[in-house]
């Protein structure tokens, strides 16, 4: 994915890395659970995983392995015992009622997504590893916004949800934090997000006034309050 490639050519500036995905070794297969030899290595930073909620509430058993379980493998296969491992956490360990969650708060996940997150931090932290719990990840060629910025140019209305939040991280500050963290050697638990929240409807706005498009194009979407509920209203977390 996008956070994987960004880290490895941040990395590559200083340390040997070794992209392991099916595109370059077309032996290696997480989901079947083909791992290749390749040695051993210093650092292991998984970014693998299936984030669609509602995939994951649908195929909980087949993306079990993916979303967790398979650390220890990879860990076995390509780690020694002072291997540095790191994966990525989401604010989705929490239930997403209250506006701040810090690290110490205690994880109540109400969807299958965020039970399983909760038990790949409980995966590394057994294998003295690193856990970064982040909101949502952006980078300037966010699909969603450029939809949309593409729409509006072209005179098409959008309808970007209004009662649901989010705080966004810029991939930058991500791969920056995970550089400073591998060269400290740090493990155990780092939160990263945006230092506020807001909805997708006033990202539209924003949008739409830095471009000078019409705002009568954008109309705002309101989640049935099961949903909201379900998915959680807020996802800002403390900084750390």
């Amino acid at each position: 994915g996008f956070i994987g490639r960004a880290i490895s050519k941040k990395l590559k500036q200083n340390y040997s890395i070794l992209e392991l995905n099916r595109k370059n070794y077309s032996n290696f297969n997480i989901n079947k659970k083909i791992y290749p030899d390749l040695g051993k290595f210093d650092v292991i930073i998984y970014c693998a995983g299936v984030s669609q909620i509602d995939k994951c509430e649908k195929n909980s058993d087949s993306t079990s392995y993916i979303n967790y379980e398979c650390v220890n493998d990879i860990f076995n296969k390509y780690g020694y015992h002072n291997t540095q491992i790191i994966a990525f956490s989401s604010s989705h360990v929490f239930s997403g009622n209250n506006i701040l969650y810090s690290k110490f708060n205690k994880r109540f996940p109400k969807t299958t997504y965020g039970k399983q997150k909760v038990n790949l931090e409980k995966n590394i932290f057994k294998l003295n590893g690193l856990i970064i719990r982040t909101t949502k990840v952006i980078n300037k060629n966010y699909y969603r916004f450029k939809l949309w910025s593409k729409n509006l140019q072209n005179n098409k209305s959008i309808m970007p949800v209004a009662n649901l939040y989010v705080s966004l991280v810029y991939l930058d500050s991500l791969v920056s934090l995970v550089r400073y963290l591998i060269k400290i050697d740090y493990r155990g638990l780092e939160q990263i997000s945006g230092r506020d929240e807001t909805s997708y409807y006033n990202i539209s706005l924003q949008i739409a006034k830095k471009n000078n498009y019409d705002l009568k194009l954008i109309t705002p979407k309101y989640l049935d309050q099961k949903l909201i509920d379900f998915y959680g209203k807020h996802s800002i977390l403390e900084l750390t």
